[in-house]
């Protein structure tokens, strides 16, 4: 599963249940910034033991920098990943 495709990506928060099937996490704070300019949003996704995993839900996302923004909307671009492409989603508007 790809949340996003940056180097430096950093997780925290919210909590996450093992289960035998799937690895769930609510309210994960993924954040990545280059130092000038902050991203960050909050995300639910389960990881699903040889299964196909998927980003449940994306919320309070919000962009930093030289101006700041909040309320930036999420398209996704595949919530389940197939066998060939991982679930992902990115900003826009």
């Amino acid at each position: 599963m790809v949340l996003l495709l940056f180097f430096g990506v950093q997780l925290g928060g919210g909590s996450c249940k093992s289960t035998s099937k799937a690895y769930n996490c609510k309210k994960k704070k993924v954040s990545y910034g280059t130092g000038v300019w902050k991203m960050q949003f909050y995300a639910d996704y389960s990881i699903i033991n040889g299964g196909k995993d998927t980003i449940n839900k994306i919320y309070s996302q919000s962009i930093s920098g030289l101006v700041t923004s909040s309320g930036e909307k999420f398209r996704y671009i595949r919530r389940t990943e197939t066998s060939s492409k991982k679930s992902s989603c990115e900003i826009f508007g």
